[in-house]
């Protein structure tokens, strides 16, 4: 990256006088030349960064149960700092479902669960993730673990 350099001074006076010497014009071969290297490091700007409503999703079904939880659905709030960045989300299982898949920052994701596609004999809970990709994103990809919990007996009182 070039960063112009709209002015650069420099007095030698000053630094003769800093340093104790004379900067004045009694020397008999005044004035000189002098080859000044300025060793300049340009800092380039912070890119913007995705940033998520949700840092985990969670999820739980209770098929067959009087249980009161069956929550299948959650919207999770795709943000950015700084400038606006278009995302991919891709899920790590095919039974998340994402919602728009891919859009730019601010959008409103739907995440949810497809009971049709888990896998068979999946225990007490299944886990997975979301990975969001932005190329102009300096804290890409992000990844946001999914789990989806199964109740089968009523909650603890």
């Amino acid at each position: 990256m070039s960063i112009p350099v709209k002015c650069l001074t420099l007095s030698l006076a000053a630094l003769a006088a800093a340093c104790g010497g004379d900067a004045g014009g009694g020397a008999f071969d005044s004035p000189q030349k002098v080859s000044v290297v300025v060793n300049y490091r340009a800092v380039a700007p912070a890119l913007p960064s995705l940033a998520f409503s949700d840092s985990a999703i969670g999820f739980c079904d209770s098929p067959g149960s009087t249980r009161n939880c069956v929550r299948l659905a959650e919207h999770v709030l795709f943000t950015s700092t700084g400038a606006a960045l278009a995302w991919k989300a891709t899920a790590s299982q095919p039974w998340i479902v994402i919602q728009p898949a891919s859009g730019t920052t601010d959008t409103d994701v739907r995440v949810s669960v497809d009971l049709t596609r888990l896998p068979s004999g999946h225990g007490t809970s299944v886990s997975g993730s979301l990975t969001v990709s932005s190329g102009g994103a300096g804290n890409s990809p992000q990844t946001i673990p999914v789990k989806l919990q199964f109740y089968s007996t009523p909650p603890p009182q």
